[in-house]
């Protein structure tokens, strides 16, 4: 199977970004926002009680937004909480019976039970209630084609409580950049402290760095499935700690001089031809020193070469996650620190 048809049926063509109508939290709080700052610092400009009202109620706005942008890192993490891990899971049981009962209706719906789709998700939607498993899973209606016919069938699907985290990361790009722009339209475009002047760097870099990030996670999930349609490389991960735990206890079972010669070979190699070198050169001393050995030695480096090929076969798509995870070092800490500036900044507002 090739690469195109393993990923075909993937979500990822659904990223946020590139659903429908994603870019209006961008049209909807930068446009319209840019225009209200110019608007009100031209008319304020000159005009020293102005400029006082000026500042402190775009300060006020510009808190907001900022405010706003956290909702979905709370978002984010608010399955770490157990009230939210909670809500909407439904009773013991309650899910696969509620599966049982949707496959007996698809049966229905085959033998034209139904006159309209309506009735059938009124049926489907009446068996979760009934369940009380409708706050975690919801009812849709799908098409396959069997023998060139095309046949419909009810699918559950997952009910997120608190909505997907696409929409909240649009949120949150959208109020963000409206944010940061609003920064530099609050200061009148010149800092005149040193306040100011951490306020308009970190800034800069969180908007920067969130538009590098925006551009990222819309390309390179996509690519990390690519690099590895066959294994994922976290579970490679777990795969291999696995592996090294197997052979350090399969080595243990050997006598101590068959160890020494065997050794070299399951220390990991960094290209097949290497792991193939070092194998054929560890295999040639135990057939000639212990040759009883020689099938039980040949299993452990089997087994050593699997380890290796699951380094081999994720490299690349651990080289993307790494990139990710540099923009996330750079992007999360400079936001962290912009966010304890504006804190000064609006304490010495009200100090002052």
């Amino acid at each position: 199977m090739s690469r195109a048809v393993a990923l075909k049926d993937r979500r990822f063509a659904v990223r946020f970004l590139g659903r429908p109508g994603a870019w209006l939290w961008l049209a909807l709080t930068l446009g319209p926002g840019i225009a209200a700052w110019v608007l009100a610092t031209s008319a304020a400009r000159g005009i020293p009680a102005h400029e006082r009202s000026w500042f402190l109620w775009s300060g006020n706005v510009v808190l907001a937004l900022f405010v706003l942008t956290l909702l979905f890192v709370l978002r984010k993490w608010s399955v770490k909480l157990a009230w939210f891990r909670d809500l909407g899971r439904t009773p013991k049981g309650a899910g696969d019976a509620a599966w049982a009962e949707v496959q007996a209706l698809n049966r229905r719906v085959r033998q034209n039970a139904f006159s309209s789709d309506r009735e059938i998700l009124a049926a489907a939607d009446e068996i979760l209630v009934r369940l009380q498993v409708d706050g975690a899973q919801r009812a849709e209606i799908d098409e396959t084609s069997v023998g060139g016919v095309r046949v419909k069938h009810v699918v559950l699907r997952k009910r997120e409580p608190l909505g997907r985290l696409e929409p909240w990361l649009e949120m949150h790009m959208g109020v963000g950049v409206a944010a940061c722009v609003g920064v530099w339209f609050h200061g009148d475009g010149l800092p005149r402290h040193a306040v100011g002047w951490l306020l308009f760097a970190g800034t800069a870099v969180v908007l920067l760095t969130g538009v590098l990030g925006a551009l990222l996670y819309r390309t390179l999930p996509a690519k990390l499935a690519a690099a590895g349609p066959e294994i994922p490389f976290e579970e490679a991960g777990v795969a291999r700690e696995h592996y090294e735990a197997s052979l350090a206890a399969m080595l243990a079972s050997f006598e101590p001089a068959v160890r020494a010669e065997i050794a070299p070979a399951l220390r990991g190699a960094d290209s097949p031809a290497a792991l193939r070198s070092a194998v054929d050169a560890a295999l040639g001393r135990v057939a000639v020193a212990h040759p009883a050995q020689i099938e039980a030695a040949r299993d452990l480096v089997v087994m050593a070469g699997t380890r290796d090929h699951l380094i081999w076969n994720t490299r690349d798509a651990r080289r993307l996650d790494f990139h990710l995870k540099l923009w996330r070092w750079i992007h999360v800490p400079v936001s962290v620190f912009l966010l304890f500036v504006i804190l000064i900044h609006v304490w010495m507002v009200l100090w002052y």
